[in-house]
């Protein structure tokens, strides 16, 4: 399964009181309903909507002065999963074991919003990024990243010669604002629709917020030269730098993805590898074949390092030496022949996420 591209939630807000009177009931509330676009997702060149493992929605006052969703900087949570009717996947409250549905009222809500949900849901989210404690400043919500988001060592077979350690329910994701066709620095805004006290009509109905990538991707595409005669059978496979890694303290803040906490950082960071062992159809039998492993990293585009690729060819160690600066949101193909001579580094390639669906995201 490939990880998402940028995803575009239309929320709708849905009206399940009705006023008795004639006069309006500012405060009548409205359930939140995310139904997922399905042209967005078509070109996002993931198979289903429905593989959206679970999306977190928290949404907290945005005047410091109101308490409807709790006391600023707190809110309220609400887990999403996705159900499918007639071909259509929306984004519905779990609802088990409680009720998991977000009610706005007349009130404002700045909506955050993260895939996948967190594990252990309102009692993962933090408000202060540094400290976990409840001040009234603006709201920064945070959620844990777990180390096991991204696989650094493993034993897999190469089915096809392809090996993709970049499941979905790893793929970890911010919302903002979506508008214009353009997606914006901040959280959208969502009450029930009603007019405001002052008269003002209220954010409304619908929001759309996009889901945009915590981390880049990297794809080594691994060759073989007609020149060389061996099997070029790969067993192993080893990438060496001083990365940030995932520790077990490290959060991502839902105002704009950034991740901290992470370890092996500055300038006490020590060599981290990504290994795989390999087994079974991880031969390139002529230079049109390739091996092709696929995985999360995480961003380091502050500066550049140095770093080797190692693999074990026909039983015989080969390496290169190659560079590092990666994005989040972005993904890196370093392609590498194999060579009678050694392994050469025969071109670093980068793409946004969307642009390997060549065809861009498109808002409902």
């Amino acid at each position: 399964m490939k990880p998402y591209n940028y995803l575009l939630l239309p929320i709708l807000t849905i009206s399940l009181l009705t006023s008795c009177s004639k006069e309006e009931n500012i405060d009548s509330p409205v359930s939140l309903t995310l139904r997922v676009a399905g042209v967005s997702l078509t070109r996002a060149a993931i198979d289903d909507a429905s593989d959206l493992t679970s999306v977190g929605i928290y949404a907290v006052n945005a005047e410091t002065d109101q308490q409807t969703y709790g006391i600023r900087p707190a809110g309220i949570y609400g887990k999403y999963k996705p159900a499918t009717a007639n071909g259509i996947t929306s984004l519905e409250p779990e609802n088990v074991p409680t009720d998991q549905t977000i009610w706005l009222n007349n009130e404002k809500a700045i909506i955050f919003s993260c895939h996948p949900a967190p594990a252990n849901g309102n009692s993962d989210i933090k408000n202060d990024p540094l400290t976990g404690s409840i001040t009234l400043t603006d709201p920064v919500p945070t959620v844990p990243v777990p180390v096991a988001a991204i696989e650094y060592t493993s034993s897999k077979t190469a089915a096809s010669n392809q090996v993709d350690l970049t499941q979905p329910e790893n793929d970890y994701m911010y919302g903002v604002e979506y508008k214009n066709d353009t997606y914006q620095e901040k959280q959208p805004y969502a009450n029930n629709g009603n007019n405001m006290p002052n008269g003002n009509k209220g954010p409304g109905q619908i929001v759309s917020i996009g889901l945009k990538h915590v981390f880049a991707k990297l794809r080594l595409v691994i060759k073989k030269e007609n020149s060389y005669k061996g099997a070029a059978a790969v067993t192993s496979v080893k990438y060496t730098s001083k990365i940030p890694v995932l520790g077990s303290k490290t959060r991502m803040k839902l105002t704009n993805g950034e991740l901290f906490d992470l370890d092996n950082t500055g300038s006490s960071a020590t060599d981290q590898s990504y290994e795989y062992t390999l087994t079974s159809a991880t031969a390139t039998t002529d230079a049109s074949a390739t091996l092709t492993i696929t995985n999360y990293a995480i961003p380091c585009k502050e500066t550049s390092l140095s770093g080797t690729i190692s693999l074990t060819v026909d039983g015989k160690p080969m390496s290169v030496a190659c560079t590092n600066q990666w994005e989040r949101g972005k993904i890196y193909t370093y392609t590498v022949t194999i060579k009678p001579t050694g392994l050469e580094l025969s071109g670093i390639n980068v793409v946004g996420w969307q642009d390997a669906a060549q065809i861009p995201d498109t808002n409902i």
